[in-house]
């Protein structure tokens, strides 16, 4: 076989080791993991788009209990009626009745009512009141004028020795 000699001044070329498409391939990965990682800390520095629920560790813990106490409020056949109220409190903002009637509609009045509430948008902004009845048992909490829209309530009650616990998304008109 006859030998292919090189012209003469130019080195053999080293053979290629095929490094550039592993190289852009963890490029791309990499700028892919920067920008994820550069739009969470974004999105999660608005305020308002993120809510830190105290003592979650031990919530989580009681999971089974509170699933009982549900069922246990379930069977009582409750009702909670939230209403806004047209007189505005002291400091102006939009007052809600919120009241608890049986399955006649009758109204129940609780010794005490704990009622924690937020706005869903703004679930850093959360209140808990623990309001007196008013004659009629419902109690009066105040809710910021300019958040309308979609609002939690936590509502947990007590009358006698019969504890009634419930969740409520309801919205709220700003007026």
């Amino acid at each position: 076989m006859p030998r292919i000699k090189p012209v003469h001044g130019e080195p053999p070329r080293p053979a290629r080791r095929g490094r550039f498409w592993p190289i852009l391939i963890v490029g791309l990965l990499s700028a892919h993991v920067v920008g994820m990682v550069s739009t969470a800390v974004l999105v999660s520095r608005n305020r308002g788009e993120m809510a830190v629920i105290p003592d979650y560790y031990r919530k989580a813990q009681a999971w089974d209990a509170y699933k009982q106490q549900l069922t246990a409020s379930d069977k009582l056949n409750w009702n909670v009626e939230i209403q806004p109220v047209a007189a505005l409190d002291p400091l102006g903002r939009q007052q809600l009745r919120i009241a608890l009637t049986d399955s006649g509609g009758a109204p129940i009045k609780p010794t005490v009512m704990q009622i924690h509430c937020f706005h869903l948008s703004h679930g850093d902004e959360a209140a808990t009141y623990v309001p007196p009845a008013d004659p009629t048992g419902g109690r009066l909490i105040p809710i910021p004028a300019h958040r309308e829209g979609f609002w939690q309530f936590d509502i947990t009650a007590q009358s006698g020795s019969k504890v009634y616990i419930k969740t409520i998304t309801q919205y709220v008109d700003g007026d």
